[in-house]
């Protein structure tokens, strides 16, 4: 994950018999919220999924929490995202 001027981007790919990659863009706010939205797709797939996380950056917990959607907006994951400066 890359935070610039409050403006965030995380890339997540996997290489192999399961590839896919996965981009997530959002904001930090002024209060060190955080969302991140985006889409991921398997390397073959007809559809890609869909993912939204909330969080913020604190001194106990810095994560986010989110889920993975597919095409139809259905949840099928719940997930756990760790923040650290």
């Amino acid at each position: 994950m890359t935070v610039r001027n409050g403006q965030v981007t995380l890339v997540r790919q996997s290489y192999g018999e399961r590839a896919f990659q996965e981009v997530l863009s959002g904001s930090v706010l002024p209060d060190l919220s955080l969302h991140l939205g985006g889409t991921g797709q398997r390397v073959g797939a007809k559809h890609p999924w869909s993912a939204d996380f909330m969080g913020r950056f604190n001194d106990t917990t810095d994560q986010a929490s989110g889920a993975l959607s597919d095409w139809h907006r259905e949840e099928f994951r719940a997930c756990r995202l760790a923040l650290s400066r």
